[in-house]
């Protein structure tokens, strides 16, 4: 893990930990340069990560201010799995294996997620619970050819961590896909769910390698309620 990554997962902690509370600032960055001892250009690096995510917002001749959270982030400018989204936060995450098998895909699949009509694919259904209200269903199809061996063990733990750590894949980028649609049947059944609502959001996931091979397509259904989505955008430069 590169080292300003690292910095920025402790603060990171702090913050869920409330040792830094929300509306208050950071510590200066020559303060945070001498307790890691490192540079301030790795300093700069930390507190970027932190603002991009939405934890922090930098403030001219002030500092970095923690933003408050009222409701759980969802970055969508992201590629990360649910569990690594969840792991510096104070939301405790419990993932439920519903499904695990192995399809071929079918006309409507290759439609829907890109890969060759025919291909097996891992097919799987995980429930996401947080602080014990089930609140996401995600539909997840992975290249056989690419993702040979997979566990509950491996799915419940981290997905991504996998991946990159045991089989050594360079995951790079993602396209994703937001809309408000009418709740299925199958899906309320398995949520926490207000039947007063009708709809849900729906996030659609295209995950690539750095060579740019599709790996994974995703359906994920979030309860209105539980999540607000973030995207952060830079101005290009002229």
């Amino acid at each position: 893990m590169k080292k300003y990554k690292d910095i920025s997962n402790q603060i990171l902690e702090r913050i869920h930990k409330g040792l830094y509370l929300p509306e208050t600032f950071l510590p200066s960055e020559r303060k945070l340069m001498t307790e890691f001892n490192v540079a301030r250009q790795t300093i700069r690096s930390a507190l970027k990560d932190l603002e991009q995510n939405g934890y922090i917002e930098k403030l001219p001749a002030k500092g970095s201010k923690v933003i408050p959270h009222d409701k759980i982030n969802f970055f969508v400018s992201d590629l990360s799995g649910t569990s690594e989204k969840y792991h510096f936060t104070d939301h405790q995450l419990k993932t439920e294996i519903l499904q695990l098998k192995k399809i071929d895909v079918d006309e409507k699949l290759r439609e829907n997620s890109g890969f060759s009509l025919g291909e097996t694919v891992w097919y799987l259904i995980r429930k996401r619970s947080l602080n014990e209200q089930a609140v996401i269903l995600e539909f997840d199809y992975l290249r056989l050819s690419i993702v040979p061996t997979l566990t509950e063990e491996i799915l419940i733990q981290s997905l991504y961590h996998y991946l990159e750590q045991n089989l050594q894949l360079k995951l790079h980028c993602s396209k994703k896909e937001i809309s408000v649609e009418n709740i299925e049947l199958p899906v309320a059944q398995h949520l926490t769910h207000d039947h007063r609502d009708k709809n849900m959001i729906v996030v659609r996931n295209w995950a690539y390698l750095n060579d740019y091979t599709q790996f994974q397509y995703t359906e994920s259904w979030h309860q209105v309620d539980s999540f607000k989505f973030v995207l952060l955008a830079d101005r290009p430069l002229h």
